[in-house]
């Protein structure tokens, strides 16, 4: 099993197309049932989650599964690295996690950068964690990394529209984990009920939704097969929810989605956008 459970909506009120608001103690038992009786064995998590990895561990589920967390950006912290992790250990109620990233990439840059993952690759040598990695939002910040050696795993948005990082030249042997490939959902919504921001894009949207029926499947199986595609490059995808019933139709979707993996990647090549208000979340309005 490819995909990653994410859960910024957990903690969070996450997410451009979430009329839901943050998701119940609950249901978020159910998710993580689910999940693990589908095969997923990795969770997605980050301090910067508002209360995602306090709901993980007091609910017993971090225990359950492979914990991917992250750090947030340390300028605006006065904690030191091994503070923050020590506290996600705490909140989890686990002592080791499968992977430790910084959830801001200029922290892995500059002078400072190969002292940051200095720090964490001493946790990874003391069994802290298994892996180390970094969450990237443009492929151009590859290169500025210190240091990259020492990181094991990237985190990147890759969907039909973004298409920056399947492109981007990688020397070295990181796992590639997809997030955003639903675009926060916009990918799967109706033309009439997009945000005001993404109706300026509508080509694109109607693009999308015209391949889909060219092909003969639905929005959220185009978009995971999209990515499927791309299993050479992409060792799994993030997908994050908000009740079981999308977590459901995830799956189902991700069974079919597998069943298109012979379609011509070239069908997707229209689809490619580099208008960063649209594949870029931290710039959209509604952010602001």
């Amino acid at each position: 099993m490819k995909l990653i459970l994410g859960t910024a909506q957990f903690g969070l009120n996450y997410g451009v197309t979430n009329f839901n608001g943050q998701v119940s103690h609950s249901e978020i038992k159910n998710i993580c049932a689910l999940a693990q009786q589908a095969g997923i064995k990795h969770i997605d998590t980050a301090i910067a989650y508002g209360e995602s990895e306090y709901l993980l561990g007091k609910l017993n589920l971090a225990k359950k599964f492979s914990i991917l967390t992250k750090v947030p950006s340390l300028s605006s912290n006065t904690n030191s690295i091994d503070e923050l992790v020590k506290g996600s250990l705490k909140r989890l109620n686990v002592d080791h996690l499968e992977a430790i990233s910084f959830h801001d990439a200029k922290d892995v840059q500059g002078e400072h950068g190969a002292l940051n993952l200095g720090r964490l690759d001493k946790l990874k040598r003391q069994g802290v964690c298994t892996k180390l990695g970094v969450s990237l939002y443009e492929p151009g910040t590859i290169d500025s990394i210190e240091a990259p050696q020492q990181l094991d795993l990237i985190q990147a948005p890759i969907n039909c529209f973004d298409q920056r990082f399947l492109n981007a030249s990688l020397n070295y042997h990181w796992q590639i984990h997809a997030r955003s490939i639903f675009l926060q959902g916009l990918l799967l919504t109706p033309l009439e009920r997009l945000p005001n921001f993404a109706k300026q894009h509508s080509d694109s949207f109607v693009k999308f939704q015209l391949l889909a029926k060219e092909v003969q499947c639905d929005l959220l199986t185009l978009a995971l097969a999209f990515v499927l595609k791309h299993y050479k490059k992409v060792q799994y995808l993030v997908v994050g929810c908000c009740s079981v019933k999308q977590l459901e139709q995830i799956l189902n979707c991700y069974a079919h989605a597998i069943e298109l993996q012979d379609l011509d990647v070239a069908l997707f090549d229209d689809l490619k956008c580099d208008k960063a208000e649209l594949i870029n979340p931290t710039l959209w309005p509604i952010n602001k």
